[in-house]
């Protein structure tokens, strides 16, 4: 068996902006340590030093606009749906929205970059998953953890389960908590000092989830639920091209229900599904002695995972790519050149 405990499979998106511009939430969340942090170890400082961490490059968001560009995880409420970093009423036909950005600039005008990289990019008013991707592979080309993005070793959108019947596969995660997934950002002059791109952490609006400028979803604090269940609860079916071997795969959630605790009051409680507090989790503990012993355990999904499974596999982008490779299948003619690869660069 193998079994996988808050596992951010489809990557994180703070990853990203770590790599951009050496800020996440646990960054700006903290006002006084932030005033302090900017003064001894600025941003320009910080995404220097998180770009030679190649474990953030390998973490950067797997699959790119087609599974995070719908933001089918973004709830919206009935009658809704995701636009850029609000909801609005859905068009006369009840369809989907188009692609959702990852990055959005809350400046009107872009700065008169020297750098061609920085007008390239800085002249787009949003950023797409794809986008960012480009812009960091291209930016830090002399970084090794670039290779991540290359080789996509670890990108379970891309490389299959291995060929084997008798695995089993345990997903095992909490949910429940506020959890960073989309970005607005503005423009400024690069300088020695600092980025040229960098988090707009004046943009609050608490009815639409998003704090310092950080558009959040549900998740365990630290990994989006995307990325926590979508791999287990859709690409690994056991009708999945990506299971060949029909492993069996159970995902199993946690809802978070934090309480202080007295003797312990930097930690959440037993029923803690926090990323990291998840490890002292009774229910987690329990489980985890079930599969070691060769017990069952059985499926449990408390949250929206397969909802947000079957609106990225309806979104126009993915029915495209279905009706293409149905067509392929069929007989039809297919240009040979065109591998997946080239693919996804057409999104």
């Amino acid at each position: 068996s193998a079994s996988y405990l808050s596992g951010p499979m489809m990557g994180l998106p703070k990853a990203a902006s770590a790599l951009l511009s050496g800020e996440m939430k646990d960054t700006n969340m903290m006002p006084m340590f932030g005033g302090l942090l900017e003064n001894f170890f600025g941003r320009k400082r910080r995404q220097e030093l998180f770009a030679t961490w190649g474990s953030l490059w390998g973490m950067l968001p797997k699959g790119g606009d087609s599974i995070w560009g719908p933001a089918a995880d973004v709830d919206c409420g009935d009658g809704a749906v995701p636009s850029g970093t609000d909801c609005v009423l859905k068009n006369e036909n009840g369809g989907p929205t188009p692609n959702i950005p990852f990055l959005t600039f809350t400046d009107e005008e872009c700065p008169n970059y020297e750098d061609p990289l920085f007008s390239k990019f800085g002249s787009k008013p949003a950023w797409s998953f794809d986008d960012v991707i480009q812009y960091l592979s291209e930016w830090k080309s002399e970084y090794q953890g670039t290779r991540a993005i290359v080789e996509a070793w670890n990108d379970p959108t891309i490389h299959p389960l291995p060929h084997a019947p008798s695995l089993n596969i345990y997903c095992m995660y909490g949910v429940g908590l506020p959890t960073s997934r989309m970005y607005h950002y503005r423009r400024q002059n690069a300088s020695e000092n600092d980025v040229p791109f960098i988090m707009d952490n004046e943009i609050n609006n608490e009815t639409k989830r998003i704090i310092i400028g950080i558009k959040m979803v549900d998740g365990d604090g630290s990994v989006p639920l995307l990325s926590l269940g979508y791999t287990c609860a859709e690409l690994w079916k056991e009708d999945s091209d990506m299971n060949p071997g029909k492993s069996r795969v159970v995902t199993r959630e946690y809802k978070h229900e934090g309480s202080f605790q007295i003797d312990d009051p930097m930690r959440q409680g037993p029923l803690s599904g926090e990323h990291c507090d998840i490890l002292g989790n009774h229910g987690v503990l329990e489980d985890l002695i079930k599969i070691a012993a060769g017990d069952s355990v059985e499926p449990r999904i408390v949250s929206k995972i397969e909802e947000i499974a079957k609106k990225i596999r309806e979104h126009p982008i993915n029915a495209q790519e279905k009706n293409n490779g149905d067509g392929e299948r069929d007989g039809e003619h297919v240009d040979g050149n065109n591998d997946s690869s080239n693919d996804k660069d057409e999104l």
